[in-house]
């Protein structure tokens, strides 16, 4: 017990515990352990190992925490399929944690986005540019040709509407799961803004500021979304399906083009100044956006282990190439792995965790902002 208790975080994956033992059986070895402060001992995978075999005895051992049982004499197979179930089990878990978390992100950042475009863009006159920006001119045209109550909302509509095409542009590039989260927030922007009543009036009189919040608000709103490995629609969806078939292609120019076309048009229906505070929204909200959202932010990872497993596990997990080479450590003249490997920012999280689980005494530095060239995928 005291092993357990005084072992570094996550030192150990699996516990076999023996039934009949001396000074205290398994049953009250397992209660202990579920009972001690550190989480990370707490959900230690515990599989009894007993002569005893009838369903009682199973259950007993279920009851009293544990996660398994193998009958003695002991079985080698069927000792490899309990823990395989069992390390499945939890890296699914862990999985899963990291798939609502994601999810998470994708509402919040709708969320705020929906809120940004009702609180400040739309009622200080703001084109969010893009393709809510071009369903901004369309609501206008509709309410100059058609008598559409002041009191209701089309833009989310409007904007959906034009998300289509793309969005089915995406469905054969993208992985099934973007076009999920991307489907996602278009319905959530389509809601609140169709459900949210148009503000009559700015909530200041000030130019400045309204176009500050907007741009924060809407920015972190993008980002936390792109965060989550989805997007807010848009230009947005045709970006992210250019950049992967063609990862060197400047994820900005597509929206740079696309906005000085949509703000030129915006010249014939506002002056200039709107204009111009519509041109430093945009600017600023993707500059909030990029802060949120690492993608665009390149990390290499430096790694020294002692664990040969490492290298597959990062390949199979991540999705990433690693390169190695074999070296010594000069005070200790001991034989080391060095694995190299080229991220995103946001995959740093995920990338410690498998270091950690593989090998805590492992020395790992980061280096963000790195130029990378060839073969490497920028992703969601």
């Amino acid at each position: 017990m005291d092993i357990l208790e005084n072992s570094e975080e996550h030192a150990f994956d699996l516990v076999f515990m023996d039934i009949q033992m001396p000074i205290m059986n398994g049953y009250e070895a397992t209660k202990l352990i579920r009972g001690l402060q550190r989480k990370d001992v707490q959900e230690i995978p515990v599989v009894a190992m007993s002569v005893d075999a009838f369903a009682e005895d199973v259950e007993a051992c279920l009851k009293a925490g544990m996660n398994g049982h193998i009958s003695k004499p002991i079985d080698f197979k069927e000792v490899m399929k309990v823990i395989e179930k069992i390390l499945f089990n939890k890296s699914m878990r862990r999985y899963n944690s990291c798939v609502m978390k994601r999810y998470l992100n994708v509402v919040l950042g709708s969320v705020l986005l929906s809120v940004g475009i009702w609180l400040f863009v739309t009622p200080n006159g703001i084109n969010f540019g893009g393709m809510i920006g071009t369903a901004q001119l369309i609501e206008r045209l509709f309410r100059l040709l058609v008598h559409i109550p002041a009191n209701i909302n089309v833009l989310g509509i409007i904007n959906f509407c034009l998300n289509i095409p793309l969005f089915f542009f995406a469905l054969k590039i993208m992985h099934k799961d973007f076009c999920v989260k991307t489907i996602l927030s278009l319905v959530i922007q389509t809601v609140l803004l169709s459900v949210l009543p148009p503000l009559k009036q700015p909530l200041v009189n000030d130019m400045i500021l309204n176009t500050i919040f907007a741009s924060a608000i809407c920015g972190i709103g993008v980002g936390t979304a792109l965060s989550g490995s989805g997007c807010c629609g848009g230009i947005d969806i045709a970006t992210m399906c250019i950049v992967k078939k063609h990862p060197d292609f400047k994820t900005g120019q597509l929206s740079i083009y696309f906005n000085i076309v949509l703000f030129g048009i915006c010249l014939f229906f506002d002056d200039l100044k709107t204009i111009m505070y519509s041109v430093l929204f945009v600017a600023l909200l993707y500059t909030i956006a990029d802060r949120c959202h690492a993608q665009n932010i390149n990390v290499t990872a430096l790694i020294f282990t002692k664990n040969h497993q490492l290298k597959k596990t990062i390949m199979s997990t991540m999705g990433r190439g690693v390169t190695y080479w074999n070296g010594k450590g000069a005070y200790t003249e001991t034989d080391t792995e060095i694995l190299y490997v080229a991220i995103n920012k946001y995959e740093v999280q995920q990338l410690n965790e498998l270091i950690h689980e593989a090998d805590p005494h492992a020395f790992v530095t980061l280096s963000q902002g790195s130029m990378i060239h060839g073969g490497f995928e920028k992703r969601l």
